[in-house]
Protein backbone atom coordinates (compact mmCIF):
# COMPACT_ATOMS: atom_id res chain seq x y z
CA UNK A 1 0.00 0.00 0.00
CA UNK A 2 3.03 2.44 0.79
CA UNK A 3 4.56 1.64 -2.67
CA UNK A 4 1.22 2.56 -4.32
CA UNK A 5 0.08 5.63 -2.64
CA UNK A 6 4.60 6.90 -3.45
CA UNK A 7 3.74 6.11 -7.01
CA UNK A 8 0.85 7.99 -6.95
CA UNK A 9 2.08 11.12 -5.35
CA UNK A 10 5.14 11.15 -8.05
CA UNK A 11 2.87 12.12 -10.28
CA UNK A 12 1.65 15.34 -8.35
CA UNK A 13 4.25 18.59 -7.20
CA UNK A 14 2.15 19.42 -4.61
CA UNK A 15 -1.42 18.98 -3.35
CA UNK A 16 -3.61 20.85 -0.94
CA UNK A 17 -6.92 20.20 1.47
CA UNK A 18 -9.57 22.10 2.07
CA UNK A 19 -11.66 20.23 4.49
CA UNK A 20 -15.53 21.71 3.60
CA UNK A 21 -17.74 19.86 6.27
CA UNK A 22 -16.98 17.39 9.60
CA UNK A 23 -18.63 15.73 12.34
CA UNK A 24 -17.23 14.14 14.92
CA UNK A 25 -19.47 11.69 17.42
CA UNK A 26 -17.67 9.79 19.74
CA UNK A 27 -13.93 8.68 19.08
CA UNK A 28 -15.31 8.97 15.18
CA UNK A 29 -14.61 11.79 12.89
CA UNK A 30 -16.28 12.50 9.25
CA UNK A 31 -14.49 14.71 6.77
CA UNK A 32 -15.99 16.22 3.17
CA UNK A 33 -12.46 17.70 1.65
CA UNK A 34 -11.70 18.57 -1.69
CA UNK A 35 -7.99 17.81 -2.52
CA UNK A 36 -6.42 19.94 -5.14
CA UNK A 37 -3.46 18.10 -6.94
CA UNK A 38 -1.04 20.24 -8.95
CA UNK A 39 0.38 18.19 -11.79
CA UNK A 40 3.44 17.47 -13.19
CA UNK A 41 2.40 19.61 -16.33
CA UNK A 42 1.17 22.32 -13.91
CA UNK A 43 -2.50 21.94 -14.34
CA UNK A 44 -4.35 21.83 -11.26
CA UNK A 45 -7.46 19.07 -10.73
CA UNK A 46 -9.96 19.06 -7.56
CA UNK A 47 -11.05 15.72 -6.02
CA UNK A 48 -14.20 15.64 -3.92
CA UNK A 49 -12.57 13.14 -0.94
CA UNK A 50 -14.28 11.61 2.20
CA UNK A 51 -12.27 10.77 5.04
CA UNK A 52 -13.53 8.41 8.12
CA UNK A 53 -11.01 8.54 11.36
CA UNK A 54 -10.88 7.15 14.77
CA UNK A 55 -9.32 7.74 17.80
CA UNK A 56 -8.03 5.88 20.78
CA UNK A 57 -7.43 6.59 24.16
CA UNK A 58 -3.84 8.10 23.81
CA UNK A 59 -5.39 10.50 21.13
CA UNK A 60 -3.58 8.75 18.25
CA UNK A 61 -5.69 7.56 15.08
CA UNK A 62 -6.32 4.02 15.64
CA UNK A 63 -8.30 3.60 12.13
CA UNK A 64 -8.44 5.68 9.01
CA UNK A 65 -10.07 5.39 5.81
CA UNK A 66 -10.23 8.12 2.31
CA UNK A 67 -12.96 7.59 -0.37
CA UNK A 68 -11.90 9.20 -3.52
CA UNK A 69 -11.83 7.97 -7.07
CA UNK A 70 -8.27 9.61 -8.30
CA UNK A 71 -9.17 9.07 -12.28
CA UNK A 72 -9.40 13.01 -12.74
CA UNK A 73 -5.64 13.41 -11.43
CA UNK A 74 -4.42 11.26 -14.80
CA UNK A 75 -7.00 12.90 -17.34
CA UNK A 76 -5.33 14.44 -20.21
Amino acid sequence: MLAGNIAFLGYAKGLRHEIRREWTVGDTTVAETDVTYTRRDDKRVTVPTVSIWRVGGGGLITDFRVFYDPAPVFAP
